[in-house]
């Protein structure tokens, strides 16, 4: 596919898998990465991202700090690969909406869940639907693809590579 911006949306929890060594996800969600970017591809996600992914899952149990885990970190958001989408008022107007919608369905979502998907949102608005997919652990989200218009799904990847 060529470099046209198209790419996929992810949500902090597939960061975290990486970051926290989850067995099952981490080298899917590393060999995902290799081959978007190897593909010339972007992936999307909203800056709240910088702030959900912090710290590792050890680093908060254990109480100690672990420079690796900010290189990690920065080696994401420092890639061109990565697109960081700022929120800003549509953003926040929109996830506010999605939230106050979805409680008359008796759907509780998080503020950071609807900001996420308000970004993969406005993104598709405003660079002509370059988002494919939505990229998230968290299964309660899949009832999203509707509202999004992209397929909502676990992160996945054509060949697993050795991390």
């Amino acid at each position: 596919m060529p470099n046209n911006g198209a790419g996929f949306y992810w949500d902090s929890c597939v960061f975290l898998a990486f970051l926290n060594g989850e067995s099952d996800r981490d080298n899917v969600v590393w060999s995902s990465y290799v081959e978007i970017t190897e593909r010339n591809q972007k992936i999307y996600t909203s800056t709240i991202a910088i702030v959900e992914a912090s710290h590792s899952k050890d680093e908060r149990e254990d109480k100690r700090l672990d420079q690796e885990v900010v290189q990690k970190l920065e080696m994401f958001w420092n890639s061109k690969s990565i697109v960081l989408v700022e929120l800003n008022p549509i953003i926040a107007r929109n996830a506010r909406n999605i939230i106050r919608d979805n409680i008359s369905q008796g759907i509780k979502l998080t503020p950071k869940d609807a900001v996420h998907i308000s970004t993969a949102k406005f993104v598709n608005t405003y660079l002509n639907n370059v988002i494919l997919e939505f990229h998230t652990y968290d299964n309660k989200l899949e009832k999203f693809t509707d509202l999004l218009s992209i397929p909502v799904k676990k992160p996945y990847c054509n060949q697993l590579l050795l991390i």
